[in-house]
């Protein structure tokens, strides 16, 4: 059940860090930031792969990188968060160690556990907002702080 859990809270810090950076970046909605908005846009659609493989569904018409715009992309968190929080909270042990044989974009086939493709989903998002922060900061604004311990001292 421990495990079951802790899946739980990483969809809950996963939406808190994504609306963390979409209000961070609400000074750039009239920046020239099209590589922000293009990683803020692939953290939104990945979840969406990746259940989708969970789930044996087609990727037809989905894009790796999409650039979205500011109010796009706060759409696409709302619509994944809702999504992640509905696929954790019917988590059994039996699910996480089931194994989701996939392909990658390039064709490539790979075998992996549910818990590792969602252990993959929140790291992989956690990468790209660390990038963004880096533009963010280039930009000559302030970055939000998306660490995993700011999240649990609330």
């Amino acid at each position: 059940m421990i495990l079951i859990d802790h899946f739980k809270r990483m969809a809950s810090y996963d939406e808190w860090a994504n609306r963390r950076v979409i209000e961070s970046l609400e000074p750039l909605r009239t920046e020239k930031s099209q590589a922000v908005f293009k990683l803020l846009g692939h953290i939104t659609l990945a979840p969406e792969i990746w259940l989708r493989r969970i789930n044996s569904e087609s990727l037809e018409g989905i894009l790796v990188f999409q650039e979205l715009t500011y109010d796009e992309c706060a759409q696409r968190i709302d619509i994944y968060a809702l999504k992640i929080h509905d696929y954790c909270s019917a988590l059994t042990l039996e699910i996480l160690e089931r194994k989701i044989t996939y392909k990658n974009f390039a064709g490539v086939e790979f075998t992996n556990t549910v818990a590792e493709i969602l252990t993959h989903m929140f790291n992989h998002g956690t990468y790209h907002r660390g990038q963004i922060a880096t533009l963010v900061r280039e930009a000559g604004f302030i970055p939000a702080v998306t660490d995993h311990i700011a999240f649990t001292r609330q």
